[in-house]
């Protein structure tokens, strides 16, 4: 999806931030804006595991339990994103989703997971491009100009306040999603950022940022290897 109100320390912006998964390949912006013809992208295998595994090898993969952070959830767009993808793959059940923001007014909203009917047009077609299994039309309910995402979506998700410049470490993790969050922090509080989901992942865990953000100059990057260089995706490195 697009155009979340994003409100952080700063400022209220409308960004997109969307990144998905799927056990084909990893899916990107399928609620966001359209995908350019031809558009290629990692394999799954690549965000979980540094190696390139067939179908029978990830079911295995299947039978392990994952909890994902998403830092500064806002609207809630990128975590019904998550939700759905992991629901189609039959990894929902073994995940465990933290949506995190500082705004109490955008938990309210992710946790309604209430959107414009007039923004559907455009979230259907990216999920059919990016492989969806199924309609998105059966994971909403439409009425009176709005859409209602199924409340069994949230069954696995844990809406919480959560500060990246005041808060200490929310929980262990295995995947931090915090895109084009850091762009509106200094870079003090850049490295505090940073410096909690270093200490929040579990060995060999991933870090997505946003297209703008990076790693390079933070005092933690030593921490990281760049994963997929291309799509701000980091693996911290293990003991």
């Amino acid at each position: 999806m697009i155009d979340q109100g994003a409100t952080r320390i700063v400022k209220t912006d409308p960004f997109c931030k969307i990144r998905s998964i799927s056990i084909t390949k990893f899916r990107l912006k399928w609620m966001s804006k359209a995908m350019p013809r031809n558009t290629k992208f990692p394999s799954i295998t690549r965000l979980f595991i540094p190696v390139k595994l067939g179908r029978a090898t990830l079911v295995v993969l299947a039978g392990v339990s994952f909890s994902w952070l998403l830092a500064g959830c806002s609207g809630g767009e990128e975590l019904y994103s998550l939700v759905i993808l992991f629901r189609e793959e039959g990894l929902e059940e073994r995940t465990i989703f933290y949506a995190t923001d500082i705004n109490q007014e955008a938990l309210h909203a992710a946790e309604r997971g209430i959107f414009a009917l007039d923004r559907v047009r455009l979230f259907t077609e990216n999920h059919r491009k990016s492989g969806g299994r199924s309609s998105l039309s059966d994971y909403y309910q439409a009425a009176y100009g709005r859409v209602s995402f199924d409340k069994s979506l949230r069954r696995n998700v844990v809406f919480s306040d959560h500060s990246l410049v005041t808060d200490a470490v929310f929980a262990e993790m295995h995947l931090i999603s915090c895109r084009n969050v850091l762009i509106y922090f200094n870079r003090d509080l850049q490295d505090r950022a940073v410096g909690l989901f270093k200490d929040s992942l579990a060995r060999k865990g991933f870090l997505g940022l946003g297209a703008k953000e990076s790693l390079r100059f933070s005092q933690y990057a030593g921490s990281f290897d760049e994963f997929v260089r291309e799509e701000k995706i980091y693996q911290k490195r293990g003991a």
